[in-house]
């Protein structure tokens, strides 16, 4: 009786720390979208991740729905923020397409497969909720 449970005990620690690690891989490309709490901002996006370590970099593009849209159909960002566990967080800097530059702050959790990220977002007053999959 001990060695079985003693053996799946083992077992479970392993797949729980398998689960853990692919959960907080989070390098590739991600599709999502947002919606602001006023329902007025809604709008999807891609993402692409980088992680090294519990650092993300990288990218997101998404339809120009607050710049000005004859200047650029997509706004375009840059990405930097961090993972610990299962919490993410990421800012979202504008690099200027559209004439939009400000940051937005996104906090969020990896589900347990590793294969969504749910959670808040605050544009310096402006909130509301996203997701992400891959």
């Amino acid at each position: 009786m001990f060695r079985r449970t003693f053996i799946a005990a083992a077992l479970f620690a392993v797949a729980g720390s398998a689960l853990a690690q692919s959960a907080s891989n989070l390098t590739g490309a991600w599709q999502g979208g947002y919606f602001s709490d006023d329902g007025k901002d809604v709008n999807t996006l891609t993402i692409n991740l980088v992680q090294s370590g519990s650092r993300l970099s990288g990218g997101m593009v998404e339809l120009n729905s607050i710049g000005n849209a004859e200047k650029n159909l997509f706004l375009t960002s840059n990405l930097e923020g961090t993972v610990i566990g299962r919490n993410v967080v990421l800012v979202k800097t504008y690099d200027g397409s559209g004439g939009v530059t400000h940051s937005v702050r996104y906090s969020g959790t990896v589900s347990a497969n590793g294969r969504t990220i749910r959670g808040t977002f605050d544009a310096g007053g402006a909130t509301g909720a996203f997701e992400f999959a891959r």
